[in-house]
């Protein structure tokens, strides 16, 4: 029996990165650029609309296969909001994607099995599910006044300040950060 340890650990970061830079590439043209590292950010006047992915079992110390699993979630954070963490607000590849098509999110980062499939996939679940999910609360109007809104009550305040008196500069600090958004997010 194989002992995974570091070199197992070091495969899996080293094919996690490469999927983060493959997917940040499909992701450019929809207007999301790389954020945190496993943040994609398209910043609005009041809004910022965000992709968050998540290695499955990185939180559960050494990789026990050189399995890369990703779960894909999307959110929408509001500028002037002061929330000090990041709230994952939209819907997500393991719960709101059961569909009769079938995502493949996941590869081997030894043998790169499977590479171009996932990355094609999660390319996919953001434009099928994702890009339509931003667009219902493209309007910030819609973000105050639709019951599937996904913000919580505070949220929807800040964003109707925003809209009423503008953005409280210490506020989108916060989101900024956050986010980890830089000065190419505002360009």
């Amino acid at each position: 029996m194989t002992k995974f340890g570091a070199e197992t650990t070091g495969i899996v970061k080293s094919g996690e990165n490469r999927a983060f830079e493959e997917f940040s590439a499909r992701l450019a043209p929809l207007g999301f650029l790389p954020a945190k590292k496993t943040i994609w950010a398209r910043v609005s006047p009041h809004t910022v609309d965000f992709i968050h992915l998540h290695r499955c079992g990185s939180s559960y110390g050494r990789p026990i296969n050189y399995q890369v699993a990703l779960r894909i979630h999307f959110g929408i954070c509001v500028r002037n909001s002061a929330k000090t963490h990041l709230h994952l607000n939209g819907p997500d590849s393991n719960n709101a994607f059961r569909r009769p098509i079938s995502y493949h999110l996941r590869f081997n980062a030894q043998t790169w099995s499977l590479f171009d499939r996932c990355i094609d996939d999660m390319t996919s679940v953001v434009i099928d599910f994702g890009e339509p999910w931003f667009m219902r609360f493209r309007d910030p109007k819609s973000l105050l006044i639709g019951s599937d809104t996904p913000l919580s009550n505070d949220e929807r305040l800040a964003l109707q300040a925003s809209l009423t008196t503008g953005l409280v500069a210490e506020n989108d600090a916060v989101c900024q950060k956050l986010l980890g958004l830089r000065k190419r997010h505002f360009e």
